[in-house]
């Protein structure tokens, strides 16, 4: 439920900036290739890093659009709303429901 909170908050609160792709590491297979991509970018004149796993024909470099919160820079992600509300609504509400269940057995 936490990590839910972690992507509607990115997408709700979160500052915009552009991350320098260090490095990428394939992810997926032949069909659908994915790369496991770790950036860095600068917030308040410090360096934060992140992970992001991306859909891609080759691999990723250069530097990529990412989110993070103001008052918490090491929680980043790559930004794109649709995924950013996917990824949140998908962990946040199993999470509610088992929460809500566990209180109610009480």
């Amino acid at each position: 439920m936490l990590n839910g909170l972690q992507y509607l908050a990115l997408l709700a609160l979160g500052t915009p900036a552009r991350a320098h792709i260090e490095y990428a590491v394939s992810a997926g297979g032949a069909r659908n290739p994915a790369y496991r991509v770790h950036y860095e970018f600068d917030a308040g004149g410090r360096a934060f890093g992140g992970t992001a796993t991306l859909g891609s024909a080759g691999r990723p470099s250069g530097s990529l659009p990412v989110r993070y919160l103001p008052f918490w820079p090491d929680v980043s992600y790559y930004d794109s709303a649709g995924l950013l509300a996917a990824y949140g609504f998908l962990s946040f509400l199993p999470g509610a429901a088992l929460l809500f269940a566990a209180l109610r057995r009480r």
